[in-house]
């Protein structure tokens, strides 16, 4: 039964206008993808800027395989190639505790590089703030790749060093060698048993190589 205080029509409008509710929820959709744009924008813009700094010194080695994982965003990589690293110079027991703070540090600034750029909310920070969130990045990655450079220095010194050590025992063993030649010679000489050069050498030799498995 129609209330005889309002008019039909007024029935026939009553409830919510479908053409408003779909022009609301436009709005809310088109809004989530220009947050997403602008968050892809910022992501992008941020790769590209780790990638300038990357490649602002030519890098190889260790450096290169890290920072361009941390580049793409592979942390969890970057962080094993790291302990990987550091396991396969185990035939340099130095090595390790002399690096310990540096690999601990680096893996810091893998983290903080991450955390920064997965930022809650960064597309809608002001431009300056944005700014100075990609700058601190930046800065992460700059200092992670000094980290990594000192982590190969390291090795070079270790390695350098057991290249001093083999060359000195290497000397020692030929000076033991001379000697060893001239005594084993002039015995031979003053011995006279009637041996043959080659015979004083064959001996020679013997020893030499009984010496030889001794030092290795």
């Amino acid at each position: 039964m129609i209330h005889k205080d309002f008019p039909p029509h007024y029935f026939l409008n009553k409830g919510p206008d479908l053409s408003e509710v779909w022009n609301m929820q436009a709005t809310k959709i088109n809004y989530e993808l220009l947050e997403k744009a602008r968050e892809q924008k910022v992501q992008t813009d941020l790769r590209s800027e780790l990638k300038k700094h990357l490649n602002q010194h030519q890098v190889h080695g260790l450096r290169q395989t890290i920072l361009q994982q941390v580049v793409t965003a592979n942390y969890e990589a970057a962080q094993r190639e790291l302990d990987h690293y550091v396991d396969s110079l185990d035939e340099y027991p130095a090595f390790r505790p002399r690096t310990e703070r540096y690999v601990r540090h680096a893996k810091d600034l893998i983290n903080a590089i991450k955390s920064k750029r997965n930022f809650p909310g960064l597309s809608s920070l002001s431009k300056s703030k944005q700014q100075e969130l990609i700058e601190k990045v930046l800065e992460h990655f700059d200092e992670l790749k000094e980290y990594l450079k000192r982590l190969e220095k390291v090795e070079r010194e270790l390695k350098l060093e057991d290249m001093r050590s083999t060359v000195i025992v290497v000397k020692a063993f030929f000076h033991i060698l001379f000697i060893l030649v001239t005594i084993a010679f002039v015995n031979e000489l003053l011995s006279g048993t009637g041996h043959t050069f080659s015979k004083v050498i064959s001996d020679i030799s013997n020893k030499l190589m009984e010496l030889t498995m001794s030092l290795f």
